[in-house]
């Protein structure tokens, strides 16, 4: 029970500080590097995290657990081989499922296959001034492009041989004529009630139809950081049953994991509507976006633990007395060793990978204003940001390490 609401508490946390880091631009003028800086250090949290604790402690928690249940009639030579076993396993099946998750289901959105919000990133978390997207087919000889200026509010269609450039008014725009029917819902009845207009645009907001690329892959993305949150939490509680006095390993432990996602989520709930408001969208809409969005992690972090919950008695529930006594079940290594799986793809496939990108777009934006030349892609990290990457990487082994002791 004290497992649980902590997570609530963890969730309700997560949910304000990324709903807050995303009015930011809505309603503040904030510099992105800052929050740059916090997405860095979020993935060096989450690197340190995966290898220095939760891969450790699953994997002493899997060996307790192999020898307290040991045959009489198994060698040692068995038990070794069985444990690699196990470990191998467990840390690729969670490593391929939260690669699977995160690639099959936003391909599957037919409607928004051929359209990205970048031209190199699909990432929420990657910006530009300009935002490029793909219009028409993609089989079209000459690809098009709609370069939106989010200090103009205007769009420009551009070819491949940049020859002719064309200014269209934004009512001409895809993204206006997606909202367009949405808005004259909202405005064909003036006399309606307050709470049927709100409603109208809850729907519009929320309808499938409608919803932007950037947004579908970074809610998956995100339910993906609440599965392995809700998973480490499950992992910890359960390696406290069978050990005495680790509910403070197990707390330091989830404290580590749920700064990590907040630092991550927080920079990346600022890209998303900075990029969606960049792009023209209501701003009713990008409220309701950002709600789903900081409330999709604790959610699904919540769902996890309660599968692992369902599932922990039908495997230790015949003898929960015997249990204490003969140590914690193989199960929960398995689950813990799982979650270093999950964390260790969404630290490197995610939060890595999206932080270092947008560092080195950054300096290179950075470098190409101050000498007045076009925009290069070839930037290396600043040694500020190698300082706080490395810096987060390190924490957690002397976090758990200071505990231990």
């Amino acid at each position: 029970m004290q497992a649980v609401f902590r997570l609530i508490l963890e969730g309700l946390a997560m949910f304000a500080g990324s709903w807050a880091a995303g009015c930011v631009p809505l309603y503040v003028r904030m510099d992105q590097s800052k929050f740059n800086l916090l997405a860095l250090f979020g993935a060096g949290l989450l690197i340190g995290a995966a290898l220095a604790v939760i891969l450790p402690e699953g994997v002493e928690t899997l060996s307790r657990s192999l020898l307290s249940h040991k045959l009489k009639s198994g060698s040692d030579d068995d038990l070794v081989e069985s444990m690699n076993t196990t470990i191998g396993w467990t840390l690729v099946g969670g490593f391929c499922v939260m690669f699977l998750i995160d690639n099959l289901f936003p391909s599957a959105h037919g409607d928004h296959h051929h359209s990205t919000d970048a031209p190199d990133n699909d990432s929420a978390a990657c910006l530009d001034d300009i935002q490029m997207t793909p219009r028409g087919n993609s089989n079209l000889g000459n690809s098009e492009f709609t370069l939106h200026d989010p200090r103009l509010q205007m769009h420009t269609r551009v070819d491949d041989s940049m020859a002719s450039l064309s200014v269209i008014s934004p009512d001409d725009s895809p993204t206006a004529a997606a909202a367009r029917p949405d808005e004259w819902r909202a405005s064909s009845q003036p006399g309606a009630p307050r709470w049927r207009t709100m409603l109208g645009r809850l729907g519009s907001a929320l309808s499938p139809r409608y919803l932007p690329s950037t947004l579908i892959g970074i809610l998956v993305h995100s339910c993906a950081d609440g599965l392995a949150l809700g998973a480490a939490v499950a992992s910890a509680s359960a390696a406290d049953a069978g050990k005495d006095g680790g509910d403070e390993h197990s707390s330091s432990l989830e404290i580590i994991v749920f700064m990590a996602l907040l630092l991550h989520k927080a920079p990346a709930a600022f890209g998303l509507i900075t990029t969606l408001k960049q792009q023209g969208y209501a701003a009713y809409k990008l409220s309701v976006w950002l709600t789903v969005f900081a409330a999709s992690a604790p959610l699904a972090a919540l769902a996890t633990y309660s599968v692992f919950l369902l599932a922990q008695p039908a495997t230790s529930a015949p003898s929960s007395d015997h249990q204490k006594q003969a140590g914690p079940q193989p199960w929960a290594g398995i689950v813990m060793l799982f979650s270093a799986g999950t964390f260790m793809y969404v630290a490197m496939a995610h939060t890595l990978a999206e932080a270092v990108h947008q560092a080195k777009t950054l300096r290179a934006k950075a470098r190409s204003s101050a000498t007045n030349a076009i925009k290069t892609h070839v930037a290396s990290l600043s040694f500020l940001d190698i300082a706080v990457l490395l810096l987060g990487v390190i924490l957690p082994p002397l976090v758990s390490k200071d505990h231990d002791g």
